[in-house]
């Protein structure tokens, strides 16, 4: 028994349109999959590697939401470009882009950026360095 790799993260959404543009037009996913009736859609929007994002449209969102999701984390080759485009296009940075050396087993060092994306979740964009 194998996990292959990361396939999807779902998101809730109360602005559906909105997130959809946010993800293909602002981050350039593909649209890979679509489906359910009006105020009920749902899709998913693909990244280079096969994993994807699943958008579920709601109508409304709980007023405490408690997701066990902390973030999710794209692998790109320029985590600053993303943050500046994400923050032209009005979206709240939440860590700017910064250097993070890890000390662990393996140690690593990585460039990173935060951002909150169209329904408050916490997007990372991610490159490995060395």
């Amino acid at each position: 028994m194998r996990i292959k790799g990361f396939h999807h993260v779902a998101v809730n959404s109360t602005e559906f349109d909105r997130t959809e543009r946010f993800y293909t037009q602002l981050l350039g996913l593909k649209k890979v999959k679509a489906w359910g009736a009006e105020n009920e859609r749902r899709a998913m929007y693909e990244c280079e590697d096969g994993a994807c994002i699943e958008v579920f449209e709601e109508k409304k969102l709980s007023e405490n939401p408690e997701s066990p999701i902390a973030h999710f984390a794209f692998n790109v080759d320029d985590p600053d470009a993303y943050a500046k485009a994400v923050e032209d296009a009005g979206y709240e940075i939440t860590t700017p882009p910064k250097t993070a050396v890890v000390n662990g087993y393996p140690g690593f060092t990585a460039r990173l950026a935060f951002c909150k994306g169209p329904n408050g979740e916490i997007i990372e964009f991610f490159c490995m360095k060395g």
